[in-house]
């Protein structure tokens, strides 16, 4: 009947380390009639997701097989802390057997969030401008292979409405978004 309800059902029993997704990407009156199966899922689960968007472009060859992710697009704020999402991406990048990637981490603000001490972690690109909006152009212009965000969720009334940014960008994104929760490892 429900499909959420019944692939939570599964991820009890199975306990998967990444879930991966496709999402129509509904937004505004189509999204609150129609609502979105995926987004239910990666909120309720707290199991890193990978969302592939409507307009989304693969990085695995069809003829190969090979995955192709030289690079991925981090961007960060300082609320939830992006230690865990680092963390939780080189976790997934290692289970996955992609070779290393360059990770570019991206603040839209003037003052860069704290890493929390991680280790060998790159510089942080400031830029100004509309979050949402900016996060997409930086993505598409750079041809991102992958997008990895930090999520906690809806974080009150305004989010409800319309997402939270993370949801947001994946609706829109011209690659791939791996959410990671904030909360994942208690």
């Amino acid at each position: 009947g429900d499909p959420a309800l019944g692939l939570f059902e599964f991820f009890l029993s199975h306990r998967p380390d990444l879930i991966v997704l496709s999402t129509h990407g509904r937004e505004g009156w189509n999204r609150w009639l129609s609502g979105s199966v995926s987004e239910e899922v990666a909120r309720q689960t707290h199991i890193p997701t990978l969302f592939f968007g409507p307009n989304a472009r693969g990085f695995v060859d069809a003829a190969t097989g090979e995955m192709r992710i030289e690079r991925i697009l981090v961007p960060i704020a300082h609320s939830p802390s992006p230690a865990l999402t680092l963390s939780v991406l080189n976790d997934v990048v290692t289970s996955i057997g992609a070779s290393k990637p360059s990770i570019e981490l991206l603040h839209v603000g003037d003052e860069p969030p704290s890493l929390g001490g991680t280790i060998s972690a790159p510089p942080v690109e400031l830029i100004e401008g509309p979050v949402v909006s900016t996060i997409l152009t930086i993505a598409r212009e750079r041809q991102m292979p992958l997008m990895a965000m930090p999520t906690a969720g809806h974080q009150g009334f305004l989010d409800m409405l319309r997402g939270s940014t993370s949801e947001r960008v994946l609706r829109q994104s011209s690659c791939p978004v791996l959410a990671i929760g904030a909360y994942e490892r208690g």
